[in-house]
């Protein structure tokens, strides 16, 4: 046999016969990079698993990364609806194709016979916050209780907005160099409460001060450490949020945590006037910066003439005194100021809850018949947005919530108003018939403008201190503005949001009445009704807590993510939003 004969032979054994080739044809493979969400650096070690039906067969098939980040899935038999993963336990959050971050919904994976697919997947790293908590001299304190607080969002109605601090996870305790670490977190913006073991007597007590008005065993107003939110906040409205959008480790997060002295305030109760009175429900002092919850709250029920509150910690606080009932209230307010003191010979004076009449108005009514302004009510709303934390046990106290229908021709009364600071609201009245006929015009009606004592109330609120001789001017009006358009995807095509918004500007997102959710078609694509003229902006979430864009410190992070937008009456306007993550 000839050489050349043989060389022939053994390629022909060699080469694959013409079904294998067809077979690895028909193939696809997909190769890609996993990458770091906060960094962009690759993942080295992370486990890339490919999964989906074949022929009523559970395919399973994984590679691991390597030190560039990149892996290779070859020989997948064309097909749709493959889920591609990425996990590394302990250092990120599971991670998918077509996923850019764990909240949102992974995309189904097709391949095509010989195709080399090529992707990229993201991973969140998990979140890990480190940090030292100090006294006002810079020593560390040791055995200091650390909390992780999550941020949500009240969802009531009235209270909308509000930040509601959830506990997220176990409490850690600093070392002896007053060190902590807490690691396993989720994306999202975090607050730090540290509570210190103070001695003395009562070594609980700065935890909830709620509890010194029960105790018969405090003769001495007591000097310690209060519950501090980081940086070094007694209350939430100064404390700020640490930011793990992104995931990732966020050094640093120092807490000062100050010793301070307590004080007593003392004083009695009366009332204006001369005749009859009720006998005094309660005595509460608030501070001025809690919300309508907060362990800094304390309360005396049922006081005689005179009341006691007993380590005060120094700030800024109301004094509230209320008596009667439903049909009769008085209240008394004013601000205290506990300092390097003792407060003794406080007087509280309580006078009739405040009534305010007034009449509401179209601006713009159209003519013919006109409204019965009874199926309409006017809300009366405390303006307290102030933040609570609902992991620690607190008192609860808030003002009147009112709510009254005018007449038929507008005019309406509000009564027993005790002193505070509020808002107002337009709603239907709650008490039509499912089977009421309302106009359009007034369904559709907003808030256009409203006066109290010659003064402004829509954005800033307004506040009763004492008797009100002014009536309300309440106007509305339905010359509102449309917007059209599409939410668009990183890719520029049109993709459904977890959620969409019209969030008026800064100055006026006291308004609750401004905010509007979008309704997004299954293509994309939106129309937005009845907005108020003013200006505004839009925003498209992939993910994000309920009620989150109430929240300036939320929105200081997405606030260069808003399309802006001005609407001017009856104006109707196109708009594309892209996507936030």
């Amino acid at each position: 046999m000839s050489v050349y004969r043989i060389i022939m032979i053994a390629l022909l054994a060699l080469a694959p016969m013409p079904q294998q080739a067809a077979l690895q044809d028909s193939l696809a493979s997909i190769h890609g990079v996993v990458v770091d969400a906060a960094t962009g650096e690759p993942v080295v070690g992370a486990a890339v698993e490919l999964t989906g039906i074949q022929r009523n067969n559970v395919l399973s098939v994984y590679d691991i990364t390597d030190k560039n980040g990149r892996f290779a899935i070859p020989d997948v038999q064309p097909g749709s609806e493959y889920q591609l993963t990425a996990t590394d336990p302990g250092e990120y959050l599971a991670g998918a194709y077509g996923q850019p971050n764990p909240h949102e919904r992974w995309k189904p994976l097709t391949v095509t016979a010989g195709q080399k697919l090529e992707v990229r997947l993201i991973l969140t790293p998990v979140g890990k916050i480190t940090g030292k908590v100090v006294d006002a001299n810079n020593r560390p304190l040791r055995r200091a209780t650390v909390t992780v607080l999550r941020a949500t969002y009240d969802s009531n109605s009235d209270q909308r907005g509000v930040r509601v601090l959830q506990q997220a996870g176990d409490t850690t305790n600093t070392g002896d160099d007053g060190r902590y670490f807490v690691g396993g977190l989720g994306t999202g913006q975090y607050y730090i409460r540290v509570n210190v073991l103070n001695s003395g007597d009562n070594p609980r007590y700065f935890e909830n001060p709620t509890v010194s008005d029960a105790l018969t065993d405090l003769r001495n107003d007591p000097t310690g450490f209060p519950t501090t939110y980081y940086p070094a906040a007694m209350d939430l409205l100064t404390a700020k949020p640490v930011d793990l959008l992104n995931g990732g480790k966020v050094e640093q997060i120092d807490i000062r945590v100050t010793s301070v002295r307590t004080h007593r305030v003392r004083g009695t109760v009366a009332f204006e006037g001369e005749g009859q009175h009720p006998s005094v429900k309660n005595v509460i002092l608030v501070p001025r910066s809690a919300g309508t919850r907060s362990s800094f709250t304390r309360i005396i029920k049922q006081p005689k003439d005179t009341f006691e509150f007993r380590g005060v910690i120094p700030g800024p606080y109301y004094l509230i005194a209320i008596a009667g009932d439903e049909r009769s209230q008085f209240f008394g307010r004013q601000l205290v100021e506990v300092g390097d003191a003792n407060i003794e010979k406080l007087n509280v004076t309580l006078r009739r809850g405040v009534d305010i009449s007034g009449t509401i108005r179209f601006a713009d009514w159209p003519g013919g018949v006109p409204p019965d302004y009874s199926q309409l009510a006017i809300r009366l709303v405390p303006n307290n947005r102030n933040p609570i934390d609902v992991s620690h046990s607190g008192t609860m106290y808030t003002a009147n919530l009112l709510t009254v229908v005018p007449t038929s021709s507008g005019a309406f009364t509000m009564r027993n108003i005790a002193p505070g600071d509020y808002r107002i609201s337009l709603a239907l009245n709650p008490g039509l018939p499912a089977t009421a006929k309302v106009p359009i015009d007034l369904k559709t009606a907003y808030l256009k403008s409203a006066q109290l004592q010659s003064a402004d109330i829509l954005t800033a609120g307004f506040k009763i201190d004492g008797p009100v001789t002014d009536s309300m001017q309440v106007v509305i009006a339905t010359n509102s503005g449309s917007i059209f358009g599409r939410v668009l995807g990183d890719d520029k095509q049109p993709i459904v949001p977890a959620r969409a918004m019209i969030v008026p500007d800064p100055a006026r997102r006291s308004r609750f009445d401004l905010f509007s959710p979008i309704a997004v078609t299954p293509t994309g694509r939106f129309r937005l009704d009845g907005i108020p003229p003013g200006d505004y902006k839009v925003f498209a979430w992939a993910h994000v807590e309920e009620g989150s864009w109430f929240d300036p410190e939320f929105m200081r992070v997405y606030e260069n993510h808003g399309v802006p937008i001005h609407i001017d009456e009856a104006g109707t306007y196109p708009v594309e939003i892209p996507l936030s993550h």
